[in-house]
């Protein structure tokens, strides 16, 4: 049904107190008025009026007007319901919202609003970057369809749970020497459902907050705690491994009577990628290893070798200048 409508007379030379009768499908209507208005009207219906002169002279009296069909549209009721990704969240992650808009023509226009403040946001979505615990988040659509009514409809609102993550702190940086251990301080906050050191090599027990920690080169080691709500904190430590000093005797005395036998550089193998090298006078290479793990008893190709004097070159592989000097045999 057509709502408030109004149809106006417009006469020629009708006098100064015509006199009007509206027809509506041939019938009469109305009231003796220029106008003819009211919400009765249906698609179709033919509107015309007879208006009669009071002018002097007027020839004819009453005139007929032009018909006027009417082409009525039913009004439509707009509604609009929004829906977010996630309104269970943890700290700093984004959310978007979509609205579902029913009746919204064409060209609706959209007003995002959060705890009812505009966002001057106006598109059919809305992604909040910064989300706070407790946001109201509505829209407020403005219909572009023929007959809505209302014109302006609201949403449903979303309200957003945003948790905290965990706030962890690993303990800060370390520094021990090659062979000892030390227990990590590690602390964070929350309700915990999980644990997790990475890397797990060199950790005494990788599932808790203090595992004894003896890694045997520099490590960097991450702790990641995650809620019972599902949010993650993380933080790192670096437990740098410093190698012994390394003390290199010039003479041995390979007799086989047990002492000092062998050519034995205390705290050598700690360094597992070095190299070794040891040239007889000539210049012939007649030892190398990578590693020390097992010391140098004056030989080479099984063949024992004559007392003297022999050259060294040791590269510890930790980016310092090679070592070098001489060791003596001793028979």
């Amino acid at each position: 049904m057509l709502k408030n409508f109004r149809l106006t007379a417009v006469p020629g030379n009708g006098g100064n107190s015509p006199v009007y009768q509206w027809l509506l499908n041939g019938s009469n209507s109305g009231t003796n008025s220029a106008t003819l208005s009211g919400s009765n009207f249906s698609n179709g219906d033919v509107v015309s009026c007879i208006m009669t002169s009071n002018a002097a002279c007027a020839t004819p009296v009453s005139v007929t007007s032009n018909s006027v069909t009417l082409n009525v549209t039913a009004p439509v009721s707009p509604s609009i319901s929004i829906v977010a990704s996630e309104s269970n969240i943890c700290e700093g992650t984004p959310v978007t919202f979509t609205a579902a808009p029913v009746n919204g023509g064409n060209m609706p226009v959209y007003r995002w609003l959060v705890n009812g403040n505009n966002t001057g946001i106006e598109n059919t979505g809305f992604t909040d970057n910064s989300p706070a615990n407790g946001d109201v988040i509505s829209c407020i659509m403005t219909s572009s369809a023929a007959c809505a009514l209302p014109i302006d409809v609201t949403s449903n609102n979303i309200t957003l749970k945003v948790n905290v993550p965990p706030i962890v702190d690993a303990g800060g940086n370390k520094t021990i020497t090659a062979g000892n251990s030390i227990l990590l301080n590690a602390t964070a906050t929350g309700s915990i459902a999980d644990i997790t050191w990475t890397p797990t090599s060199g950790l005494s027990n990788f599932k808790i907050l203090n595992p004894v920690a003896s890694p045997m080169v520099t490590t960097t080691y991450t702790l990641t705690v995650q809620s019972i709500n599902g949010c993650v904190g993380m933080d790192n430590l670096t437990i740098t491994v410093l190698l012994p000093k390394i003390n290199i005797p010039n003479t041995f005395t390979p007799n086989g009577d047990g002492i000092n036998d062998t050519w034995d550089i205390k705290n050598l193998d700690s360094y597992v990628n070095c190299t070794v090298q040891i040239y007889n006078r000539y210049g012939e290479n007649v030892y190398s290893s990578i590693g020390y793990g097992v010391p140098w008893g004056g030989t080479y190709k099984g063949a024992v070798l004559p007392a003297g004097t022999y050259y060294y070159i040791i590269d510890l592989k930790n980016g310092l200048k090679a070592l070098s000097g001489f060791v003596a045999i001793i028979r």
